[in-house]
């Protein structure tokens, strides 16, 4: 069990770091750089985060760490936030997130918060919903001013 807690972990770091590696490379790419390609061989980084992401919910699942699972969920949407192209979907799975961890944990835990957080984001700038991207951001506020104080960088970043 113990092994697999690793390995779901570690899983979820590869997951949110691929996808911002290829989010990373896509700007640059965009903006005229020539990247070296090792050997003339590229692997995607979306797709290694892709699968990442979903091994990582799964084995979550598997264990039955709910607490856990909140987090699988909200790499998992980081994972299609950093696409560029699949918010909507971003969105389900921080929804989900949210719910998860309001169930596992409580409303008022920091990753609640940051689900909130990255859905105000996503529904200001993408969606230019501002009526709901304001209430988002302030409930995430207000969560991260309970659990991680008012001189908190994220509190900070929320205010």
């Amino acid at each position: 069990p113990q092994q697999r807690r690793k390995l779901a972990l570690t899983l979820e770091i590869l997951a949110e770091n691929a996808a911002c590696y290829g989010h990373c490379r896509s700007a640059s790419e965009e903006e005229g750089a020539d990247l070296p390609r090792r050997s003339g061989w590229m692997v995607d980084p979306f797709a290694i985060a892709d699968e990442a992401a979903a091994e990582c919910i799964a084995l979550w699942s598997e264990i039955g760490d709910r607490e856990k699972l909140a987090d699988a969920w909200a790499a998992s949407a980081a994972v299609d936030f950093y696409t560029g192209k699949r918010y909507s979907s971003s969105m389900a799975k921080l929804r989900r997130a949210v719910a998860i961890c309001t169930e596992a944990r409580g409303r008022v835990h920091p990753t609640c918060a940051l689900a909130l957080f990255n859905m105000a984001y996503i529904n200001h700038l993408v969606f230019r919903d501002v009526d709901e991207a304001v209430r988002l951001f302030t409930e995430s506020l207000e969560i991260r001013r309970v659990v991680l104080g008012p001189e908190h960088p994220f509190t900070a970043a929320t205010a």
